[in-house]
C-alpha cells in the first residue's frame, strides 16, 4: 500500500482517490406486508448495535472475541483473532451476506483501537493501511448525493453526452505523451461539453448541491 501518486509540488493531503458519504450505501425497509413490523425493527436495531455487529462481524462469543471491555461495547479479542486470519476471512465472507444493517463506525473504530495495541507485524493488513492511508485519502462527499438529473430529462440527456465526451477524453489523456497534449485534450473536451449544453447541467447540479449543503448545515 502506498500513498496516492501525485505530481510533485501538489499537496498530498488534498489528493483523494475515493469518497465516502454519511448516508451509507444500502437501505433496509419493512414492507406493509410484515406481520410484526415492531419485531423486525427490534432485530434491525439489535443488528446495528454493538452486540449484533460483534456477532455478525467476528462470530459468536468465544471464537475471535470473548466478552467486552470496561466501556461495555468494545470486544475483548482472543488470540485466535491475530493467529487465524484465514478463518476470520472465511467467516466474514459468509456473514457479510447477513449484514443488512451495517455500523461501519463501530466496526472500524473498534478494529483500529485494538490493532493499535499490537506490534506492526501482528496487525491486520487491511486495518493497518486503513488507518495509515486509505481513510486519510477519502473525501466526504455527502453533500454531492442525489444531485444528478433524471436520465430522461433535458439535463439528464446533456449529462449523458458530457459523460461520453469525458470517457473519450480520459482515454486519450491516459496515453498522451506530454502535459501539453493532455491540456489540449482537456481543452477540446471542455469546448465540446459546453457545446452539448454542459452549463445547463451544471446549473441544475449546483442548485441541488447547495440545497444539500444547507441541509447539512454547512456554509
Amino acid at each position: 500500500m502506498i500513498w496516492p501518486v501525485h505530481k510533485e509540488g501538489l499537496d498530498k493531503n488534498k489528493i483523494f482517490t475515493g469518497t465516502y458519504n454519511q448516508l451509507g450505501w444500502n437501505i433496509s425497509v419493512i414492507t406493509r406486508a410484515a406481520k410484526d413490523p415492531e419485531a423486525i425493527f427490534a432485530y434491525l436495531d439489535w443488528q446495528t448495535g454493538p452486540e449484533g455487529q460483534r456477532v455478525l462481524f467476528w462470530g459468536p462469543p468465544g471464537l475471535y472475541w470473548d466478552g467486552v471491555q470496561e466501556d461495555g461495547i468494545t470486544p475483548k479479542f482472543t488470540e485466535k483473532y491475530t493467529t487465524d486470519a484465514a478463518g476470520l476471512n472465511k467467516l466474514q465472507s459468509v456473514s457479510i451476506n447477513l449484514m443488512w444493517n451495517g455500523n461501519t463506525v463501530y466496526i472500524d473504530s473498534t478494529k483500529a483501537k485494538y490493532e493499535s495495541t499490537l506490534p506492526v507485524e501482528k496487525r491486520n493488513w487491511a486495518t493497518r493501511w486503513q488507518q495509515d492511508i486509505t481513510w486519510k485519502t477519502q473525501m466526504d462527499a455527502t453533500e454531492f448525493n442525489n444531485i444528478n438529473p433524471a436520465p430522461d430529462s433535458p439535463e439528464g440527456i446533456i449529462d449523458q453526452r458530457v459523460k461520453d465526451i469525458f470517457l473519450e477524453a480520459r482515454a486519450k489523456a491516459l496515453y498522451a505523451k506530454s502535459d501539453q497534449e493532455v491540456t489540449a485534450i482537456l481543452d477540446k473536451a471542455e469546448k465540446d461539453a459546453q457545446a452539448a449544453g454542459y452549463a445547463k447541467s451544471l446549473d441544475y447540479k449546483t442548485k441541488k448541491w447547495q440545497e444539500n449543503v444547507k441541509k447539512l448545515g454547512k456554509k
